[in-house]
């Protein structure tokens, strides 16, 4: 995954870009999907990568109180980050 921000070039068209203006993802047009979840979208592209962050903290943090994650978060969190080394939760690394 490229670094955020990313933020909307071109709402228009529907386009996402990275900090250098590295396109990251396309929307379809309001008339393919409703402009209002068209907005939804991009606005969710854009916050894709503090989002992630955001859970690998949470998941850090109360892993590591003792709470994982149940095991679909750590499927969600793997399947964004693909290519790195799968997470899983404490207790369970003790048996990989």
């Amino acid at each position: 995954m490229t670094n955020p921000p990313w933020r909307i070039n071109d709402v228009n068209r529907g386009i996402v870009v990275d900090q250098l203006d590295r396109r990251i993802a396309v929307v379809p047009k309001a008339g393919a999907v409703p402009f209002n979840e068209r907005q939804a979208n991009l606005a969710v592209i854009t916050a894709a990568p503090e989002l992630l962050a955001a859970l690998l903290e949470a998941a850090y943090i109360l892993d590591t109180a003792g709470t994982p994650l149940n095991t679909e978060f750590y499927d969600l969190i793997n399947r964004c980050r693909q290519g790195a080394v799968p997470l899983h939760p404490r207790a369970q690394r003790k048996n990989i």
